[in-house]
């Protein structure tokens, strides 16, 4: 709050960081309610990738109905939208990456020909040299790599967010570094024989991580970012042979159920003291870089019930409340063994399960966010038995810049990630259970 000046732009807004844009689409109403229902499903996709709905546009939703028939109402400035007639055109302003992502032969208006809140405020400066907060444009806008206050160098996690971000810091991140991971790594593939290992995953984060773990072994991996829709996957039945599953390894077994088959999973679980170890399930892990600070957060993917139809959603939490706290991680990876390739295909199935140990330390405040080395959100805040009082983030950042000055591959990991992957490279799984599955219901 308060007036913009010239000075307040060149702290915060030196190095041209990236712009959050719009665009217009234009989009029928049977389009616009297909993503809508999107971001109603069970397990929705990342952030970036939804319809996000102003005040401008309205739903009601009856989660009771078969998908395709879940939004009852729908209201666009305040008129009702007739939902009888799904070919009406609609002309929306959405971001300009759900538009180049979804709706590219849609645009009517390309990021390209509109003008970005930051040109609107040199303009303004230009004239008046200050801008009241009355004055001030509306939108927001996302500083991108941020120079490190010790080395000069882009920081892991990029520059402060102001505003409200359409993602994470993390996310924002890995995804640009997922496209460059060779470079990113120092790795060279071309003497690489063995065959691509799939993963499964929607976390931009994980997949540099497997990429870094299994180039240890110099085993390239591919993305798999396609997960079947909910309400067509098999799901895990439950009898004798899924109660001897932990809820870790429960957690696992549906998340290979989300997948095609010949894809590997993984899973990633924090237990804070109390919480006995055998309640650790797979867990989201982000990080927001603000002006105000960084913050490091934990959501639970999905609880379930007695059946699969129950899902409790809860709300990401701050690790800073834990602040303190004992603590263990630990990760598993998972992937079918004898699949017929089938995904609609009730009946039994061969998991392997490749844990990768448990580490043990101390929730501790952000560190190391403004060195270079990727790493995941709990490694900034983790603190492990035996690292000399250091975060994970910081002891990555030490071994990253030994392999710099060597110049070798970057390929630092040695922890939980590391150890799953080496087991799964040598084909020892830790352990082998038989599930029965059942084929998806039609109106699940």
């Amino acid at each position: 709050p308060g007036p913009i000046t010239m000075r307040d732009l060149s702290l915060w807004l030196a190095s041209a960081g990236e712009i959050f844009k719009l665009s217009v689409v234009s989009m029928t109403v049977r389009e616009l309610l297909v993503h809508l229902e999107r971001g109603l499903s069970a397990l929705p996709a990342e952030s970036w990738s939804l319809l996000h709905v102003s005040s401008s546009l309205k739903y009601n939703a009856d989660l009771s109905q078969p998908s395709g028939r879940r939004v009852s109402r729908l209201t666009l400035n305040g008129e009702e939208v007739d939902l009888s007639n799904l070919d009406r055109t609609l002309n929306l302003v959405v971001s300009s990456t759900f538009a180049e992502s979804w709706a590219p032969g849609s645009i009517v208006v390309g990021d390209e020909e509109t003008k970005s809140i930051l040109d609107i405020v040199l303009q303004r400066l230009a004239s008046t040299r200050e801008i009241t907060e009355k004055e001030a444009p509306l939108g927001r806008i996302t500083l991108e790599h941020m120079e490190s206050a010790t080395s000069g160098r882009p920081g892991a996690l990029g520059l402060p967010k102001a505003g409200l971000p359409d993602v994470s810091s993390d996310i924002a991140v890995a995804r640009e570094s997922c496209s460059n991971i060779d470079s990113l790594l120092s790795l060279d593939r071309r003497s690489w024989t063995a065959r691509p290992i799939v993963v499964g995953t929607n976390n931009f984060s994980k997949m540099l991580r497997m990429a870094e773990v299994f180039g240890q072994h110099q085993i390239p991996v591919e993305h798999n970012p396609a997960a079947i829709p909910v309400h067509r996957r098999r799901s895990l039945v439950t009898d004798a042979g899924s109660e001897k599953l932990s809820r870790f390894q429960q957690d696992c077994v549906r998340k290979l159920l989300a997948y095609r088959p010949g894809s590997v999973v993984v899973v990633a679980g924090l237990c804070v003291d109390p919480r006995p170890h055998e309640m650790r399930g797979d867990q989201w892990f982000f990080a927001d870089i603000t002006p105000g600070g960084t913050e490091v957060y934990v959501k639970d993917r999905i609880g379930m019930g007695g059946s699969d139809d129950k899902y409790r959603f809860r709300p990401s939490r701050s690790l800073r409340s834990f602040l303190g706290r004992s603590a263990s991680f630990s990760v598993l990876l998972g992937r079918l063994a004898d699949e017929d390739g089938g995904t609609d295909t009730a009946g039994e199935l061969k998991c392997e399960f490749f844990d990768g140990g448990v580490v043990f330390g101390e929730i501790v405040e952000p560190r190391g966010m403004d060195m270079p080395v990727p790493c995941l959100p709990l490694e900034y805040v983790f603190k492990p038995h035996g690292g000399c009082g250091r975060t994970i983030a910081e002891l990555r950042a030490e071994g990253w810049k030994e392999k710099e000055q060597q110049d070798l591959p970057r390929l630092v990991d040695s922890g939980p990630y590391a150890a799953a992957a080496r087991r799964l490279v040598t084909g020892v799984p830790s352990s082998t259970h038989t599930i029965r599955v059942a084929s998806p219901r039609p109106n699940r």
